[in-house]
């Protein structure tokens, strides 16, 4: 969590000034929760799909990490970290290659 913890103690204050001045009440916790609650429900219905784009799974992936490194652990769920492991390639990577079919077990 370097990259974080080295925003949060070197802008946190420069942030939070501004969003006094914006009259936003709860600081970068509150704007945090209610992103990474979109998130949430977004990935949710990404989930439902039955057919899921490489932008569906591009967004699903980027927000787990996110919001989880953000603290909010509903989104390291056992069947989230299940589901992405299954969208990993053979060599270990994630992405897309021209021509290769994206086969997920629901």
């Amino acid at each position: 969590m370097g990259y974080l913890q080295s925003f949060s103690t070197g802008c946190q204050m420069v942030f939070e000034a501004r969003l006094k001045r914006s009259n936003i009440n709860g600081g970068l916790d509150r704007i945090y929760s209610q992103i990474c609650a979109t998130m949430y429900w977004q990935n949710y219905i990404i989930g439902q799909l039955p057919h899921k784009t490489r932008r569906n799974i591009d967004l699903f992936m980027e927000q787990v990490v996110l919001c989880g490194l953000l603290g909010y652990h509903d989104f390291l769920s056992l069947a989230w970290l299940s589901r992405i492991l299954k969208w990993q390639r053979s060599n270990g990577c994630f992405g897309e290659i021209p021509h290769e079919s994206l086969k997920e077990t629901k």
